[in-house]
């Protein structure tokens, strides 16, 4: 994954560090990261767009979905 065409927050993220940092990241987390953080729905991120809408990043919980990715790593 080249970082060059992927979302400008990708480093400062905190769902995209969880998932890189995580010991063994469920699939759907690093599909997360390819279709959103560095994919055709890098536009429609609910962090980034939260952001825009509040003035302030959502919760570290919420993935670019909107839901909360805890659900996946407490399987």
């Amino acid at each position: 994954m080249s970082e060059k065409y992927c979302c400008d927050r990708l480093l400062i993220c905190p769902f995209f560090k969880a998932v890189k940092e995580a010991e063994q990241p469920l699939d759907v987390l690093n599909e997360y990261v390819h279709v959103y953080c560095c994919g055709p729905f890098k536009d429609k991120c609910y962090r980034v767009q939260y952001l825009h809408r509040h003035g302030e990043p959502p919760g570290d919980n919420i993935a670019p979905s909107g839901l909360d990715f805890r659900q996946y790593t407490s399987l």
